[in-house]
């Protein structure tokens, strides 16, 4: 599912455009709408969408000056204008891909299918990059790539101290204590992250064995984390965990 938001000036353009979004798009979700610029990085940046419909003409700054505060943006944008003149502007700025009002069902459908490859090959180009740069690098410098809503960032993973699931985006917390909101699944990270010493011992939690300081018996158990947080264990991935911890002795 790719969530989207809608920015548009104009009432009656997001009306449409959203009723033809939920009729012929069933893959994509929307998440927000937004009548300005201004509107518009507040709700990118409470929502993280993965993609964003943004009308290039609009009062008080317009959809490619928005742009401008996103150097290494989280998400892909279809333009969306009535003035052809701007759809060559999208183009020179290699946009996704760009709409001209009124909207074509057709035009619409492949435009989001655009988005869906995009998303999926930007996901996997995350994968590659966190591969090479692993590659014949001692575990305790090996790196990950953590994508944000303003970007990227690069983080080794002896600063990280767990993954904590938030809907459609993960929570990575660090040892210095901060917080970084990302937009990928946990179920994503578990993938990345699984075969370099982080366990998923919860639906929720996936953890830096590293940081393990002791386990307590339960119906489950919680882990104690050398920062003092403690972490469910789920019933059913207690085995796994004392399995992990009997290795380390």
């Amino acid at each position: 599912m790719i969530e989207a938001v809608i920015i548009d000036d104009e009432k009656n353009a997001r009306d449409t455009l959203r009723g033809l979004v939920r009729q012929f798009c069933p893959e994509v979700q929307l998440i927000g709408e937004a009548a300005s610029a201004n509107q518009a990085h507040q709700l990118i940046e409470a929502r993280k969408p993965a993609l964003l419909f943004l009308d290039i003409r609009m009062p008080f700054g317009n959809g490619l000056e928005l742009l401008k505060a996103y150097e290494y943006p989280g998400f892909e944008v279809i333009f969306t204008t009535a003035y052809s003149e701007y759809a060559l502007h999208a183009l020179r700025l290699s946009a996704l891909d760009y709409l001209l009002k009124p909207i074509d069902i057709g035009e619409l459908q492949e435009a989001v299918r655009k988005a869906a490859k995009a998303l999926a090959l930007r996901q996997r180009n995350e994968r590659y990059i966190t591969l090479l740069n692993n590659l014949d690098t001692p575990a305790q410098q090996q790196r990950v790539v953590l994508p944000f809503s303003g970007g990227y960032q690069v983080s080794s993973f002896s600063e990280i101290v767990r993954l904590e699931a938030s809907k459609n985006y993960s929570w990575v917390i660090f040892a210095n204590a901060k917080r970084l909101l990302c937009s990928r699944t946990l179920k994503d990270f578990e993938g990345v992250l699984g075969e370099y010493g982080f366990l998923r011992v919860h639906q929720s939690h996936l953890i830096n064995a590293r940081f393990i300081r002791t386990y307590h018996k339960g119906r489950g158990g919680t882990l104690t984390l050398t920062n003092g947080e403690e972490v469910e264990v789920a019933r059913s991935r207690k085995q796994e965990v004392l399995q992990y911890i009997d290795q380390l002795e």
